[in-house]
């Protein structure tokens, strides 16, 4: 039990790892915009985004993953030499892919990483080059023999993954491409997720390759590099999913697999290109108008020019992060992101190079994508960086244990957050050692706004436990965790002996920046300003009344029954739709609905309505008006519709149908007795008055 307890924490693990990734990817930004611009639910503006993503790609000259990499030209070129004797060729390859993260999630670390070395490895090969051992070692950060040994189980499976310098005996073993190879074992009866494990596949990457299979029905004939035009893919693979089409047409079990699932008739590109392929895609499948899919083609056209590598060196990518100046706790949806140019390959990394070994290089791109994304304004997350450098987070942080010296700005430490030791104690230490804000931003990498964060909530500490404060008080106060304020308890103790002159200062910032829970307790009894407005604390007390109006409750209800967007325009409109046809409808025959909030009262045979709650007065009262004014003036509209239906009533028969305690204070005067002449009932009588409330349910 312990052992599998220990593994679903380990899974737990990754999963957030992953989630933490894919929410920077630009696949999740294209299914955010189009959910809340379309109103989607999340799996159909996830297939938009892979369409879209797709047709993306067709535009950009370089993915915001790809790096342009000098490879080995020509396919039969297996005889090992040094590299200065290899003809080269420049090749795009996507180093990082968004469905990486979806293997990430699925499968692990391990899957992930082969997936990477097979996409690199095909991608050459259609584009007539050939990897060898050391450019895929510089590529990902392992020794051959790790290479090899993530590479054996396809190999052994047959999969058409060429490296330079293999035997011919392994050569004759590949027979098929990855992609046509999975069709063909799933075809055969294996289970998919088996079928995806075993080849390191992503959904996505399936999808994508089951859609292709399923076109070669109506281009099984059709010249290779033709089709492959058509499509928008890669003649070689094209082709070998042509000759597994004509497997299928001769294997009478896999024949019957494809019948039942109904693919002899599948859709064909028209001949117009990629953008006359993506167009039909959002008019048929979509079911998008053609000004709507005009509009989305075009924005993505300015999508493109925003990805465009324009100003990108050979070995950089483009990698989103969390803005530095985001604080801790908040979620990723919340934050502020900041793309960053990132150098993934470059030159001396050629240098670091060894055939059995790889923490060098390994260390020298963890430390240059660290460090580039920090001179941009974001800052990466452990997370971010294993998955950028196809390594686990356990790997990434033993890198960084093995190099105390050296202090890389993540996410982690820029903000205080994670597991991490808080690196408190070293900037504070420094303050009081004589250094300056600026002294300790070089030394420890820290931002400016950092530091002085730390420095001002040691002050404020510091300042409390002067006058007594306990430790829990303190972090009620501040807002911040038991163990900050015990670590800044021990450092004031500490630093109040060794260096009393410093201080001093501490005591001065405390004062100038208490909380504000401090200044209302230092100024008890001043006077405020303003008494018909109340105070912050009562306002933010009121300010969701108007959230619980009638309007915004359908709205809620609209959006969460049909998964709209969170600010939808379609919910709207529909609730002002429905209640304007049943007013309508009210006015034309006669009944009349009360609103929330409204009481129904008998007076002298006639029916009125009184106001208990008022939206337009609730909103004034979340705006900052004082309780009282709302009251009292509610309490007029009451007045004025009893006196509609009878002018002889006074305010003295609301008070004794709704407040009977300011009735019996009304009778409390001086010149009055304190109670009425007759106790009065606790219900009213039936013949007299009616109360009739109205809920709504959502």
């Amino acid at each position: 039990m312990g052992d599998v307890g220990r593994q679903s924490f380990y899974r737990q693990k990754i999963v957030t790892q992953a989630r933490s990734v894919e929410a920077k990817t630009l696949r999740s930004y294209l299914v955010g915009e189009i959910q809340s611009r379309r109103e989607l639910a999340p799996e159909e503006a996830a297939l938009v985004a892979e369409d879209a993503l797709e047709y993306l790609m067709h535009l950009v000259d370089r993915g915001p993953g790809q790096i342009d990499f000098p490879a080995i030209r020509g396919l039969d070129a297996h005889r090992r030499c040094s590299r200065r004797d290899q003809p080269e060729q420049m090749v795009a390859l996507t180093v990082i892919a968004d469905e990486d993260a979806e293997v990430l999630e699925e499968f692990g670390v391990v899957a992930m990483q082969v997936g990477r070395m097979a996409r690199c490895i095909e991608e050459a090969y259609f584009q007539g080059c050939l990897l060898d051992w050391p450019r895929l070692g510089v590529l990902f950060p392992y020794n051959h023999q790790a290479l090899r040994q993530r590479l054996g189980p396809l190999w052994e499976m047959g999969a058409l993954l060429p490296v330079a310098g293999m035997s011919k005996e392994r050569r004759q073993k590949m027979r098929r491409l990855r992609p046509a190879l999975a069709v063909e074992c799933y075809l055969r009866g294996e289970d998919l997720s088996s079928v995806r494990r075993k080849l390191c596949c992503s959904r996505t990457a399936w999808r994508r390759w089951w859609q292709i299979f399923c076109q070669m029905s109506g281009l099984e004939g059709d010249d290779p590099e033709e089709a492959a035009r058509r499509l928008g893919q890669p003649a070689a693979l094209v082709r070998a999913f042509q000759e597994l089409w004509a497997q299928v047409r001769q294997d009478a079990r896999m024949s019957e697999k494809v019948k039942r699932e109904g693919l002899w008739v599948a859709p064909v590109p028209p001949g117009g290109g990629p953008r006359q392929a993506f167009r039909q895609l959002l008019l048929k499948r979509h079911r998008y108008t053609p000004a709507a899919a005009d509009q989305f083609e075009q924005e993505l056209r300015e999508l493109a020019h925003r990805l465009s590598s324009r100003g990108r060196s050979p070995g950089q990518i483009v990698w989103t992060g969390v803005a530095q100046d985001q604080p801790p706790g908040r979620s990723l949806g919340d934050c502020r992101m900041v793309s960053a140019v990132l150098d993934y390959l470059v030159p001396e990394d050629w240098s670091l190079l060894h055939r059995d070994r790889s923490e060098e290089l390994r260390w020298a791109r963890l430390v240059r994508l660290a460090t580039g994304a920090y001179y941009q304004g974001a800052c990466l997350s452990q997370p971010d960086l294993a998955f950028l450098l196809g390594v686990s987070v356990d790997a990434v942080r033993a890198a960084m244990e093995r190099h105390p010296k050296v202090i890389l700005p993540t996410r982690g430490r820029l903000a205080d957050m994670g597991p991490t030791l808080s690196h408190a104690e070293k900037i504070v230490g420094l303050y009081m050692q004589g250094y300056t804000e600026t002294e300790v931003v070089r030394r420890t990498g820290h931002s400016l706004e950092s530091v002085e964060r730390y420095i001002l909530d040691f002050a404020r500490v510091s300042y409390l436990l002067e006058r007594g404060m306990p430790p829990t008080a303190i972090r009620t106060v501040l807002g911040c965790s038991m163990r900050l304020v015990e670590k800044y308890a021990e450092l004031y103790h500490r630093w109040s002996r060794e260096s009393g002159w410093r201080m001093g200062r501490i005591r001065l910032l405390a004062q100038a920046h208490l909380p504000p829970e401090v200044k209302k307790k230092r100024h008890v009894g001043k006077p405020k300003e303003g008494d018909a407005v109340q105070g912050k604390g009562t306002q933010a007390r009121y300010a969701t009344l108007p959230a619980r109006e009638m309007t915004s409750v359908q709205v809620a209800h609209l959006r969460s029954r049909f998964e709209l967007a969170e600010r939808s325009l379609v919910a709207e409109r529909a609730v002002v739709l429905t209640n304007g046809a049943l007013s309508a409808w009210e006015a034309e025959h006669g009944p009349r609905r009360l609103q929330p909030g409204q009481m129904l009262w008998e007076v002298g045979g006639k029916r009125i309505v009184l106001p208990l709650y008022d939206a337009a007065w609730v909103r004034r009262l979340a705006e900052g008006v004082s309780v009282e004014a709302v009251r009292t003036h509610i309490e007029i509209e009451r007045v004025n519709a009893l006196l509609g239906a009878d002018p002889d009533r006074t305010v003295e028969d609301l008070w004794r149908l709704l407040d009977q305690r300011r009735l019996q204070l009304a009778r409390g005067r001086k010149e009055a007795r304190f109670l009425p002449p007759e106790p009065y009932p606790e219900k009213l009588p039936r013949r007299r008055s009616r109360l009739v409330f109205v809920f709504l349910a959502t």
